[in-house]
């Protein structure tokens, strides 16, 4: 457990191990157009996994002002999960039977950080900074047979990756109402990835024709990640606070293929990668009569995605707004209002030649879509212990791509046994319709209902 040096030093230990093992049997079948069975399939699942973890805590405050925590983590986790699949009436039943894998990972973090209280003897200037490291080490090998004399399958990958961390934030409040912060994360990590597999039953050699029965691939990635963000807070009056928040983000892969004996196939050539967001939003609390409050917020995003065979594969652009109201409406009913519209676009600028899956054009990766948002949620403290509560929310997709309305409803009662134990009784109901136009429309429609009930018990 938890113990102190010096009435200082926190130390927190801890170990966990965790167990897991299930079967399923699924019956599934496959019907033509006219109603006649197809084909019928068998799955037979067993998850198995094992987790260890072992790790230590510290923290400390060495002064009034400076404040230092880190820690110590190791992980080994273990997973044999495996499925089976069979195919009755078929003249080879055994489409995939008699698993074996080999599959675990260990991986070590360490961390340290420290919080300094009027950095640099400035009233109101607080500083944070993080490190933290990490390496870990994966290793997947399965085997499987696919029917007949030669019909085993194996594939084999194995991850071996260390990144490293940074943070570092500055937050003043020496100005009248009003706090400003700007701060910094950064990552740097490299990956080395080697991958081998039999595709002789995979769709690769099945369907697109691959020349490559047995692929391997192998290369090394490095990520570089720099986000940084600045929020600016002010309070106007009693009544009113906006809030300015805008973050970017700076994320490059870098790709370094040692080996790959089908670059037309899986996982393909794109070569290095760069990544950049804007992340821009805005918004004003008001604190209107008898307790009601009301939040109104912009938020806007661009997001861009280039990769090394070409440029702007991908453009991203969305403006949201949103509103909320909340307050009570008499003794022990609180209501929650909200509403938001969603503008979203993505552009896909790509061109290929006829024999490419691009030569259509973009027009067929591009994506439009506005959503409405609405709903409310009533509390109702019929009593200390017994509350009752509503809540409504209708989604609706505009877009030519995602055309669909969900309605959905709850209503539940919660029961208070004592502070830290309640039981819950819940109903709901839902109803989704499916309204897109194309070659002749769908019939994606469905609606559910369900009873839920629940016990709750705060720990510690």
């Amino acid at each position: 457990g938890p113990f102190t040096v010096d009435q200082k030093h926190n130390f927190e230990p801890s170990v966990s191990f965790e167990a897991y093992r299930d079967s399923n049997f699924t019956d599934s079948a496959r019907y033509l157009a006219s109603g006649a069975l197809n084909q019928r399939r068998d799955y037979i699942d067993k998850p198995e996994f094992y987790d260890v973890r072992a790790q230590v805590k510290y923290d400390s405050f060495l002064s009034d002002d400076v404040y230092v925590h880190g820690g110590y983590s190791a992980n080994y986790l273990r997973n044999d999960s495996v499925r089976s699949e069979v195919r009755p009436g078929q003249a080879n039943p055994n489409t995939y039977v008699n698993p074996d894998v080999d599959n675990w990972r260990v991986s070590n973090v360490v961390s340290l950080g420290t919080a300094l209280m009027n950095f640099l003897r400035k009233q109101g200037l607080d500083a944070r900074f993080g490190l933290r490291g990490e390496h870990a080490y994966t290793n997947t090998h399965g085997i499987l047979f696919a029917g007949g004399a030669t019909g085993e399958r194996g594939s084999r990958t194995q991850l071996n990756e260390g990144w490293v961390g940074e943070a570092a934030s500055l937050t003043y409040k020496g100005l009248k109402n009003t706090t400003a912060f700007v701060g910094v994360d950064l990552e740097q990590k490299v990956l080395r990835w080697q991958e081998t597999y039999d595709a002789r039953s995979h769709e690769s050699i099945t369907v697109f024709n691959s020349g490559v029965p047995f692929p391997h691939y192998k290369t090394n990635i490095v990520y570089v990640d720099f986000v940084p963000k600045v929020k600016l807070t002010h309070r106007f009056n009693s009544k009113l606070k906006g809030n300015f928040i805008y973050k970017w983000q700076e994320r490059e892969r870098h790709y370094n293929p040692l080996s790959d004996n089908d670059p037309n196939y899986y996982p393909g050539f794109l070569g290095n990668q760069q990544r950049r967001v804007h992340d821009i939003s805005s918004s004003v609390d008001v604190k209107l009569v008898q307790n009601w409050l009301s939040t109104l917020k912009y938020q806007y995003v661009t997001d861009n995605v280039e990769f090394e065979v070409g440029d702007q594969q991908q453009n991203l652009d969305r403006n949201r707004i949103t509103v909320s109201l909340s307050g009570p409406v008499r003794d022990r009913i609180f209501t929650y209002f909200y509403g938001g519209y969603d503008y979203y676009r993505v552009d896909t600028p790509t061109y290929g030649p006829g024999t490419n899956r691009w030569s259509r054009g973009e027009e067929d990766y591009d994506f439009n879509g506005d959503v409405i948002l609405v709903g409310t949620n009533i509390n109702y403290q019929i009593t200390k212990p017994v509350t009752l509560y509503l809540s409504y929310q209708l989604t609706d997709a505009l877009g030519n791509d995602n055309n669909n309305t969900l309605n959905e409803a709850v209503a539940g009662l919660r029961f208070n046994l004592n502070k830290t134990t309640s039981v819950e009784a819940r109903y709901q109901l839902f109803n989704f319709q499916d309204k897109r136009i194309v070659d002749g429309g769908y019939d994606d429609d469905y609606y559910g209902h369900g009873i839920a009930f629940g016990l709750k018990k705060a720990l510690g």
